[in-house]
């Protein structure tokens, strides 16, 4: 009885533990990652291969500008222009193609090319310190 009673009670610890990794994400298998694979596997640039960052832009360009000027590079999926909390331009934006392909065609052609005397930093999303940027 005093066997039974300690079996109940490592299973229900046992049931909680199980409840608790699943809500992190944790499978029962080892090696964690929930269906994500391994931590190694996640390594690298969350950005799609798709999307450019565009630096130091002058603060009074506008996005459909920025839209016009790299649409011709390929066809845009997207283009956003980041704002401080006031409303001013960050001198940023991130640009959205459908392929890979005129991405890389916008870097090679925008990058180091320059507007009102600010030479604009195009790279791959998520490269950061080859983006640079910001007011300044």
């Amino acid at each position: 009885t005093a066997a039974r009673r300690k079996g109940a009670a490592e299973t229900r610890t046992n049931a909680r533990k199980s409840a608790a990794d699943k809500r992190r994400g944790l499978s029962g298998g080892g090696g964690g990652g929930g269906g994500k694979g391994s931590i190694f596997s996640r390594l690298g640039s969350s950005a799609p291969a798709n999307a450019v960052s565009v630096s130091n832009i002058p603060y009074d360009v506008l996005e459909k500008e920025i839209r016009a000027l790299f649409n011709k590079c390929g066809s845009l999926e997207s283009v956003k222009v980041a704002f401080d909390s006031s409303g001013r331009s960050l001198g940023r934006a991130t640009v959205v193609y459908n392929a890979p392909r005129e991405a890389k065609a916008a870097i090679n052609k925008y990058n180091g090319e320059t507007i009102d005397g600010r030479a604009l930093k195009v790279c791959l999303a998520g490269d950061d310190a080859a983006a640079g940027g910001g007011r300044g």
